[in-house]
């Protein structure tokens, strides 16, 4: 996937690929909430990874947790 991404395009683009939901179909707030809980999730295992500036989990919160 590309990066800087819109991050409401990356959880539809997934939902799609996933058969939640169909092509420009609006992403529903359940498939959205569902699709940030896993990304922090993921963010929390990425935070032993990095820096004691930036982690990994760091990046991964910045490019698909950070609202619009």
């Amino acid at each position: 996937m590309e990066t800087n991404r819109d991050r409401i395009e990356v959880f539809a683009d997934l939902a799609v690929m996933s058969g939640l939901l169909k092509a420009g179909d609006a992403i529903p707030a359940a498939v959205q909430i569902f699709a940030e809980s896993v990304v922090a999730e993921c963010a929390v295992l990425g935070d032993d990874y990095g820096s004691e500036d930036e982690t990994a989990g760091d990046q991964i919160r910045a490019s698909l947790l950070t609202r619009d």
